[in-house]
């Protein structure tokens, strides 16, 4: 459920159905897949070290006792970021901008456990290992996983929510 406004400037609560949900994720999927991909050809060694030294900070961020979820949000958010910059495309900046919705990054991640902590982490490490590759394949296969798998932690989420 989303805050919308009408044209007037009226306020309301719309619900999404399951459809709406999984074509904003599709449309996401398929948006940062190809940033991710151009940016395996455009990364700079600089962004790469940004890469690294970000999930750092996510493992320690996760590693502790008590995982600091708020610390995962601002590194994922962060990492995702750089992948765009390295994609080096404002339109396609836009477009992903326009279409991740925090909320739903927020809600998903504060539904994921140690595991799926770990996981989206593996799977960060396994997206720069495919940048310092150049392998545009591996680092676009990993990334539609990454959102697939977020998709569907979304959706059990959402779900339950409905009863």
């Amino acid at each position: 459920m989303f805050i919308q406004r009408t044209d007037s400037q009226r306020s309301f609560v719309s619900k999404w159905s399951t459809d709406d949900i999984n074509e904003l994720f599709t449309l996401r999927q398929m948006l940062e897949s190809h940033a991710v991909s151009r940016a395996a050809d455009l990364v700079t060694p600089e962004v790469l070290l940004k890469l690294h030294a970000n999930n750092d900070a996510i493992s320690a961020a996760i590693g502790q006792r008590d995982p600091d979820v708020d610390a995962f949000l601002y590194y994922n958010a962060e990492f995702h970021g750089l992948i765009i910059e390295a994609a080096a495309s404002d339109r396609l900046a836009t477009m992903i901008n326009r279409l991740v919705l925090q909320p739903i990054v927020h809600r998903t991640a504060m539904r994921y456990g140690r595991e799926q902590l770990e996981r989206s982490l593996a799977e960060h490490v396994e997206i720069v290992a495919a940048l310092d590759r150049r392998d545009r394949d591996w680092a676009s296969s990993v990334m539609t996983s990454h959102i697939r798998r977020a998709f569907h932690v979304y959706l059990d989420d959402y779900k339950m929510l409905l009863g």
